[in-house]
């Protein structure tokens, strides 16, 4: 090609197509079809790269979109290291338009985010907000929001207590603002995200009860979405909130469906998150070595793209694991871990979380009297209530008019003796009813 005089056009042509290719992906990585996508992006990942590097000398714009589409590709494979290093140069060149800058930044938030640098996290989803707001790109702006308000949690986690309170307060600005603008536009997806948002505000407030109001209709709303990457994560955060209630064998379920949800997506980043999760589980029990062999588990996935177990719960029990086994058996079993594929940890993993499922819980039972005290109509109308339907929606479902449904609802709350459509919704994920 290159004697012929062709070498030029031709490489422009197939990055043209390969940034066709991944703008037709983005939407599919997010939706229904994300295995399929995330196959068909792996089978391609040799022509992604070369087009990027084509795009970084030659085309700077294609370049940000090709990977301000396709980032969550890499980040769920756990191969960070090739977006962060393209983005790192083209965002250092400021080369580009506000467009595709704008998406660069967003993407360089959530990829800073899965590596554990979440000031620099944050700062890039600031500046991708800032791109979207003068550029007038709002479905952008709701997305960088989402990246900046969860960077500021993160970042705020591993300071001191004392100097959390601006760090919490701002995320709940980017959440509430976020929020509003999705129901603005009537974005399904970031309503729900807004609302995941705000639940693991309220996890890291240690507000676990308020937590499980905003996940657990968020959990059916992405259910409903066809959205198994949110599901897996809606899954993890409710698990989390009932081990803040002190339930381990309540949450041993809800961490082992997401395992199962990352382990069908192949995707290694997010499974690896709740290996580290189940393994904390393990050290409570006192299945120190089994925990430890899954933290190594989950140290060598993570590893694959660069990522290491930086948040200090996670550090903090493992190395009360290395005091309590010693140095030569934490070593075996954290080695062990290192060997083993991410089918076999997960496998290894739900083991573990069916001998915390069968301990004795130490949370009180459900409050039977309270479901027991809902009519069969009125069930019915909890579970639609539940999965985020309006009262119109939940009518036409039922054969029934609004009106009717109203006083069904209001029946419903009084019954449950909850405030709000919200709370009566994670009533009915706890007890079974959705």
């Amino acid at each position: 090609l290159g004697a012929a005089g062709e070498e030029a056009v031709t490489r422009r042509r197939h990055a043209d197509w390969y940034l066709a290719l991944a703008e037709a992906a983005g939407p599919g990585l997010v939706g229904p079809d994300q295995a399929r996508w995330q196959d068909r992006l792996e089978a391609d990942a040799a022509d992604l790269r070369t087009a990027i590097a084509w795009g970084i000398e030659h085309d700077p714009d294609l370049a940000l979109r090709v990977l301000g589409s396709v980032y969550q590709f890499w980040g769920i494979r756990a191969l960070l290291s090739e977006p962060h290093e393209a983005l790192a140069r083209l965002l250092a060149s400021g080369r580009g338009t506000p467009e595709a800058q704008a998406k660069g930044q967003q993407a360089a938030a959530w990829v800073k985010f899965a590596l554990g640098d979440f000031a620099a996290a944050a700062t890039h989803a600031a500046e991708s907000a800032a791109l979207c707001r003068s550029i007038g790109d709002r479905p952008n702006l709701v997305l960088a929001l989402f990246a900046h308000g969860h960077s500021l949690l993160a970042h705020a986690a591993e300071a001191p207590a004392s100097g959390r309170g601006d760090a919490f307060a701002r995320a709940e600005a980017s959440f509430a603002e976020q929020l509003a603008l999705a129901r603005e536009l009537d974005d399904r997806r970031s309503v729900g995200l807004a609302m995941n948002g705000l639940g693991v505000l309220a996890l890291y407030r240690g507000e676990a009860a308020r937590a499980t109001e905003y996940l657990a209709p968020t959990l059916l709303s992405f259910e409903a979405l066809g959205d198994p990457f949110m599901v897996g994560w809606m899954l993890s955060n409710l698990g989390l909130a009932t081990t803040l209630q002190g339930d381990d064998a309540g949450a041993a379920p809800w961490f082992g469906r997401a395992l199962g949800v990352f382990r069908e997506l192949g995707d290694r980043w997010s499974a690896g998150h709740v290996l580290k999760n189940v393994a904390l589980l393990a050290t409570r029990m006192g299945l120190v070595a089994d925990a430890v062999c899954l933290f190594g588990a989950a140290e060598a996935v993570h590893a694959m793209g660069g990522v290491s177990i930086t948040l200090d719960r996670f550090q903090r029990a493992i190395a009360a694991a290395r005091a309590d086994l010693g140095e030569e058996a934490f070593a075996a079993a954290w080695d062990a871990g290192q060997r083993l594929s991410l089918g076999d940890a997960a496998e290894r993993g739900l083991e573990l979380l069916g001998d915390v499922a069968a301990s004795p819980s130490r949370v009180p039972a459900p409050e039977p009297e309270r479901v027991a005290g809902l009519t069969a109509r009125e069930r019915e109308v909890l579970r639609l209530l539940a999965a985020g339907l309006s009262d119109r929606e939940i009518a036409d479902a039922l054969s029934i008019s609004p009106r009717t449904v109203g006083g069904h609802v209001t029946n419903v709350l009084a019954k449950l003796d909850t405030g709000s459509r919200t709370a009566a919704a994670a009533f009915a994920i706890r007890h079974g009813l959705a």
